[in-house]
């Protein structure tokens, strides 16, 4: 399939071979849910928790002696009825982290990318280079390609310059190729790709068998 390929001016410069079976991939939405969802659950952290008597700190002592006091015996200070003592029913830290196979989680970033690309969501760039780490020049060169409101860019280890001159512009998203996942891709209007990064995902769609 031949994608067309565009400078960093927005000239277009010719055409880029990229796999069939990319582009063709098929979109299915049950995938990208369950990708979705585990990509969240995996940030999330649970930080609530309460003290069982086991957690309590101090050596677990006798209150008082076991008899002779006349008082009730007790077994120790950590108990949950004594002051300072542990929690009896309290609830733990939840574990919320999802174990995904990492062939549905390629198979989600590439029913993304097809998607994407059947709705003219992507454009691919010969190259992206700033002799200068700056958010201005990187803002024009950036609204010169696309005008869309939100914009991930997909490049191939970018250099410190891009790094530094995207970090301040809220609307755009700055991914290595080799760090994309779903919540990356799906989270956009306009995905704009480098000439490198649409070759490392050619190489990488080799690897991947769409099931039926």
């Amino acid at each position: 399939m031949k994608v067309a390929l565009i400078d960093q001016q927005g000239n277009k410069k010719g055409e880029i071979d990229a796999s069939d079976k990319m582009f063709g991939f098929k979109n299915k939405e049950s995938l990208v849910y369950e990708a979705i969802t585990a990509e969240q659950a995996n940030i999330r952290s649970a930080h609530a928790y309460k003290k069982t008597r086991a957690m309590v700190r101090g050596a677990n002592r006798k209150p008082f002696r076991q008899k002779g006091t006349g008082n009730a015996r007790q077994g120790g200070i950590h108990n949950p009825h004594q002051r300072g003592g542990g929690n009896a029913f309290g609830g733990q830290r939840p574990n919320y982290s999802v174990l995904l196979p990492r062939k549905m989680k390629k198979k989600a970033i590439f029913a993304i990318i097809a998607d994407k690309f059947e709705k003219n969501q992507i454009k691919v760039v010969d190259s992206l280079v700033l002799d200068e780490p700056k958010t201005k020049m990187m803002e024009s060169l950036i609204n010169v390609l696309s005008d869309a409101t939100t914009i991930t860019l997909v490049m191939k280890s970018p250099d410190q310059n891009i790094k530094r001159a995207t970090r301040n512009i809220p609307y755009i998203k700055l991914v290595d190729v080799h760090e994309l996942n779903a919540n990356k891709l799906l989270y956009n209007n306009e995905i704009i790709m480098t000439r490198d990064a649409l070759e490392e995902l050619n190489k990488r769609i080799d690897t991947v068998k769409e099931s039926s």
